[in-house]
């Protein structure tokens, strides 16, 4: 057994036994409708081995390959059925270290909280811009010597209850070395900063916000020192969000096929089980099939994004077009298996489905997607290569 095969057992079995002592039907649905998870939860998670794996080294994690991520991400939400604030929590600690450096020493606090948990919100998607950082229109103006904060941030995890805002703006002024763009870490409660709640349809456990920013006076110490890196730091960050939300679909659509298979095999129409009858053989086929082909590409993307990433542009586009879309197909057949039961809050195919096509639009929408892949294959030359 290598030592990739090793970690993944680990971190697999790790997880499965962290979930069958914290995750209950009736906790998760629960945390569903509270738009959280406890504190204690929270903290037995960090104080255990898999906190290890999201915190950066800089704040007492593990070197571990990017598949372990992906490992921690897809058995923790197969087994919660539900998006789980974990994905944003690694994220950002991502994002995190790739700022440590640069980040004064004042401001690094701001990033990690006392805990070791994290303690600010990124605030970089707008209602017209998506995540396309040149179309973002937040910006920074100057009153004297003040920097003046003005603008609206949408679709923010946990914009209302962390107390440090990572905000990224148009910055005429600050930006020079940066395409005209600036990073700042503000305190939340700031004058002028409004935090309101974000109702979506699904993933309510990364409490969504919308924040508003009128004339918001800041502190030039707070500015990130990003010496004309924010472009490629913030490249890394999409890409490894788009990674981190394939694996949290994987792990869903994994659930749905697990939910609806046990439920095809003991479930009699007629006086013959489900999974007898042809329609429903089809369907589990390829439900099974899909599920293989989505974790072949994310854990090929995963190496690509830590080994060549360089290269990781067209890989990590394709795959989530193709894994979001794959994953919602199968959480849509678990509920037709269901049938009306399925339709229900009895069982939780429904709340999958949601939080599965809401990935389609999470890190980039499908239509992006293949906005990218056509503008990478143009300026390949197939000439002498097969794909």
């Amino acid at each position: 057994m290598n030592d990739l095969t090793k970690s993944h057992d680990l971190v697999t079995n790790e997880a499965l036994v962290f979930a069958s002592k914290y995750f209950s039907n009736n906790d998760i649905n629960e945390w569903v409708h509270s738009k959280g998870i406890p504190a204690q939860v929270e903290d037995a998670f960090l104080s255990s081995n898999l906190g290890k794996y999201c915190r950066p080294i800089e704040y007492g994690g593990i070197d571990c390959d990017l598949k372990d991520r992906v490992t921690l991400i897809k058995v923790l939400t197969y087994k919660a059925g539900a998006t789980l604030p974990f994905l944003s929590d690694i994220l950002s600690m991502t994002l995190a270290s790739s700022l440590f450096e640069m980040s004064k020493s004042n401001i690094s606090r701001g990033f990690i909280s006392s805990k070791g948990t994290i303690s600010f919100s990124e605030a970089f998607t707008e209602a017209n811009a998506g995540v396309t950082a040149s179309q973002v229109q937040t910006s920074i103006t100057m009153h004297g010597s003040t920097p003046i904060l003005n603008g609206v941030k949408t679709f923010v995890s946990g914009g209302q209850f962390q107390p440090h805002i990572l905000v990224l703006a148009k910055d005429p002024f600050f930006g020079d070395n940066d395409r005209s763009q600036s990073l700042w870490l503000i305190p939340s409660n700031l004058k002028g900063v409004e935090t309101l709640p974000l109702n979506t349809i699904g993933q309510e456990m990364l409490a969504p916000a919308i924040l508003e920013f009128h004339n918001v006076r800041l502190d030039p110490e707070w500015r990130i020192e990003t010496n004309g890196n924010l472009n490629s730091i913030l490249n890394k960050q999409y890409q490894i969000g788009r990674l981190l939300i394939c694996s949290s679909s994987l792990g869903l659509g994994i659930a749905a096929f697990h939910d609806s298979f046990l439920y095809s095999k003991k479930h009699r129409v007629h006086g013959r089980r489900l999974i007898d009858i042809p329609q429903i053989e089809e369907k589990l086929s390829d439900m099974i099939t899909d599920l293989q082909s989505c974790e072949h590409f994310i854990y090929k993307t995963a190496d690509t994004l830590q080994y060549d990433s360089n290269n990781s542009a067209l890989e990590c586009a394709m795959m989530k077009r193709f894994v979001p879309r794959a994953c919602t197909r199968v959480a849509s057949y678990a509920l037709q298996i269901f049938g009306g039961r399925g339709y229900t809050s009895s069982e939780r195919v429904g709340r999958i489905w949601r939080d599965c096509r809401g990935n389609q639009i999470a890190q980039g929408t499908d239509e992006i997607m293949s906005h990218t892949i056509a503008k990478e294959l143009d300026d390949l030359d197939f000439t002498n290569n097969v794909l």
